[in-house]
């Protein structure tokens, strides 16, 4: 078995992202790799979501997220069986960035960025839009297996029996997801009137919010969409990578203070 490890390029967090690929090198070697040794387990490194159209070229993937220098002894170990792995993904993974519910309003343009996904971030958007996804919120294998039982639900808490059944130690993170399945939910509420109107918001009662248009994000923010385009001199309040619509022009303007300032789950296995 050859271990491949995958580190997904590392960007500044000041900038916004334009793709949650990994970089076509590290994409190509793994392919050349998997083409003289099927047997190949990714071991990934990234910060969120990555796409992973590589994803059939490997028996196993294994992922650590950021997990600092220790990390490579802990991701070993996994690898070797002597621990058993229990992380779950914090965050859905798409078949691809172009079905992320934001992606076609980002990164911002100028000086504004809209929020017009409103709360379809990650398994909201995907659940409601039905868009399908890699790897779901909440995923992650392990080398064990365990049972739920004596589930018991009550409108204050939720209680059960959490037991491993299988043949090495391990430990689970245990999920639990409300939804209505069929039938009415009755809930008692404060009776305060509904302040979104469904005929002005029909795409935000959908889901189907990537082609969301002017006026009804107006409706949603209640005022008129402000005026996003940079003008001027730059100054404290703007971003760095604001420099690209200074044309080089203005950099000059630009405080010197700002300058200085400082401001391992498994998810598959075949």
């Amino acid at each position: 078995m050859k271990a491949f490890e995958i580190c997904a390029e590392v960007l500044p967090q000041s900038m916004s992202y334009t793709t949650c690929q990994s970089t076509q090198s590290q994409v190509d070697l793994l392919e050349a790799v998997a083409a003289v040794n099927p047997n190949v387990v990714a071991v990934m490194s990234a910060g969120s979501s990555v796409e992973m159209p590589w994803l059939d070229k490997c028996k196993a993937v294994i992922h650590g997220y950021l997990c600092g220098q220790a990390g490579a002894g802990a991701m070993l170990q996994a690898l070797l069986g002597e621990i058993t792995p229990s992380g779950k993904l914090a965050e859905s993974y798409p078949l691809k960035y172009e079905n992320v519910s934001s992606a076609p309003y980002f990164p911002a343009k100028q000086r504004t960025a809209e929020y017009r996904e409103g709360l379809y971030v990650g398994y909201r958007y995907y659940e409601t839009a039905n868009v399908p996804v890699l790897f779901p919120f909440g995923f992650g294998l392990s080398y064990t297996t365990f049972q739920y039982s004596d589930l018991k639900v009550t409108d204050r808490e939720t209680s059960f029996t959490l037991k491993n059944t299988g043949s090495v130690d391990g430990a689970e993170v245990a999920q639990l997801y409300i939804g209505k399945l069929s039938g009415n939910v009755s809930v008692a509420g404060t009776n305060a009137p509904n302040p979104y109107d469904k005929k002005i918001l029909a795409d935000y009662y959908t889901g189907n919010i990537q082609t969301v248009p002017d006026v009804e994000f107006e409706n949603l923010l209640g005022h008129p969409i402000p005026d996003g385009s940079w003008s001027g001199t730059l100054t404290i309040n703007d971003a760095l990578c604001q420099m690209y619509y200074a044309k080089g022009g203005q950099l000059s303007q630009l405080p010197a203070g700002v300058l200085g300032h400082n401001q391992s789950p498994v998810l598959r296995s075949r």
